[in-house]
């Protein structure tokens, strides 16, 4: 799978919804995360799972990942200051889907929660940012439904 249409927030609608991050990492990286504290984040495929409710909905909560230089608010915050996400999937709407789209990424075959309470903080779920097998990424599509995606994200071999 490769996702064709350019990571630009002037693309996305600005209607809430939910939103599913895509971030790769090719080496390991140190993270001091909120109170998580210390950690270290292995190389990977990684899918973090975000509502977009406020203003501006999607294209706001989504532009905001994507800037540089902004306060650490969000446990993501923390990755996206050090490395750019490659793709967002998305599907406009009320529905909060973001708990049910980390379950479903959760339970891929080889998919981990490698960072307990990552992004899961006003939540159950484990964490809300879950490794995901890039060969998987087809699975991963299929299970989320999203409506739309942004970015390049190509499957491995």
């Amino acid at each position: 799978m490769v996702v064709e249409r350019p990571l630009r927030t002037d693309l996305l609608p600005i209607e809430a919804g939910t939103y599913c991050l895509w971030l790769t990492l090719t080496h390991p990286l140190s993270l001091r995360v909120g109170r998580l504290g210390e950690r270290t984040v292995p190389p990977g495929l990684y899918a973090y799972t975000g509502s977009a409710r406020g203003s501006g909905g999607l294209r706001a909560r989504v532009g905001r990942h994507l800037r540089t230089g902004k306060p650490l608010r969000w446990h993501i915050d923390y990755l996206t200051a050090r490395v750019r996400p490659c793709a967002v999937w998305y599907r406009p709407g009320a529905d909060r889907l973001e708990c049910a789209w980390s379950a479903a990424l959760r339970s891929i075959p080889g998919a981990q929660v490698l960072l307990p309470g990552f992004g899961s903080s006003d939540c159950a779920c484990p964490a809300h940012l879950i490794a995901v097998p890039r060969q998987a990424l087809g699975h991963a599509w299929h299970a989320l439904d999203p409506e739309s995606a942004l970015g390049a994200l190509e499957t491995g071999r």
